[in-house]
């Protein structure tokens, strides 16, 4: 008889505390449900061209990246880098017989909870910044939810998140990482240095949020202005990748960038 109490006991105490988590949602799981309408999954597919002396090769390669809603008619950020043949420069440098080209060939944006994927066209880029900005080509079957910024400046020491989309194997499924600010540069561009333990490193293009769910700026490469040489003789010479590492552009900063590529969205043509 007392252990058939016991056990009750501990089955009210059990179910009490899965009733409290499910009605008092962590700050984590509130993070989650507010931002992630705003994040989406884009698959890009590239064509690439590398030509060496008498070598050559090229192909198309597809990959996911994770986008954010900035306008409610489609318009979206995404990293420009892996299409980006402007960044392959800067990051590897040039070399005399040696040609690199990127090229986007089309761009498919998937929403959580969404099977239909819809096509984008490109908009705008800005390579200094690994930015890009598609628009989708029709509209969307669903009322878009545009992310939300704060124009306050983040300080040292402070704990943002960012969110990001596994693939199609997870369903898309969201994801938060913590990213610490332990500090600034001002040259060559004005910006926050960055730590995180997430376990893929951090990707250029993605907006850091508060924990309340606004946007204070976006992660931007940077590459070591200092020259030096790559002894290992690769084909691309110059520079090694070791050079570039990830860095925060505050929205006060990114606040003009943003305004430049929605005009281009009037205008049309991608820069």
């Amino acid at each position: 008889m007392r252990n058939r109490w016991l056990i009750g006991w501990m089955s009210m105490i059990l179910v009490s505390q899965a009733l409290a988590q499910a009605t008092n949602p962590t700050p984590q799981q509130r993070f989650l449900e507010k931002v992630a309408p705003s994040i989406v999954a884009v698959e890009v597919v590239v064509r690439y061209e590398i030509h060496a002396g008498d070598d050559s090769s090229s192909g198309e390669q597809k990959q996911t990246l994770t986008g954010t809603v900035l306008t409610e008619d489609g318009v979206i950020l995404v990293p420009s880098i892996p299409f980006s043949s402007e960044w392959l420069k800067q990051l590897f440098g040039e070399r005399e017989g040696v040609q690199m080209n990127l090229s986007p060939q089309s761009f498919k944006v998937t929403f959580a909870g969404d099977s239909k994927q819809y096509e984008a066209e490109l908009l705008a880029t800005d390579s200094q910044l690994g930015l890009g900005f598609i628009k989708l080509k029709e509209r969307a079957e669903r009322a878009l939810l545009p992310v939300r910024f704060r124009d306050t400046l983040p300080s040292v020491g402070d704990e943002l998140w960012s969110l990001r989309r596994k693939g199609k194997s997870f369903d898309y499924a969201p994801y938060y990482e913590r990213v610490l600010l332990t500090g600034t540069i001002t040259k060559p561009r004005r910006a926050f240095i960055t730590a995180t333990t997430a376990n893929f490193g951090l990707e250029p293009g993605t907006l850091l949020f508060t924990p309340e769910g606004e946007a204070v700026g976006v992660l931007i490469p940077i590459v070591d202005p200092s020259p030096q040489e790559d002894e290992s003789g690769s084909m691309f010479g110059g520079r090694t990748s070791s050079l570039f590492g990830t860095y925060l552009l505050s929205y006060a900063d990114l606040k003009p960038i943003l305004e430049k590529a929605l005009t281009r969205k009037s205008e049309g043509g991608a820069q």
